[in-house]
């Protein structure tokens, strides 16, 4: 039996729609990351879904791998698994997110 394709855009709206607070202006969201960088990572704190997360990712790379974290933060997921891969690339729309996870390192 075929599957229809997601249409993963769509799914996308119809979730942050649903979300109270959300914040769907750049700029807004921007200026919200600028405020909050500085103590993102004590704030959110060390879970085991991370872990898990890290894990699974993990045994999936290979060392000749390119990793491209796309709204990378502070790099919770790149700076550990920077060591398993050839490469990683972080983008991030908050400049200074990305600034702390440099700062971390």
């Amino acid at each position: 039996m075929p599957t229809s394709p997601v249409d993963f855009a769509a799914a996308w709206a119809a979730s942050i729609q649903q979300r109270p607070g959300i914040r769907l202006d750049p700029a807004e969201d921007r200026a919200f990351w600028q405020s909050n960088a500085a103590h993102y990572d004590e704030r959110v704190g060390a879970s085991s879904t991370v872990d898990q997360t890290l894990a699974l990712i993990r045994g999936l790379l290979r060392p000749d791998d390119t990793l491209l974290d796309v709204g990378a933060g502070t790099g919770r997921f790149a700076l550990p698994l920077a060591s398993s891969v050839k490469q990683v690339t972080t983008l991030d729309q908050s400049a200074v997110m990305l600034d702390e996870g440099q700062s971390d390192n």
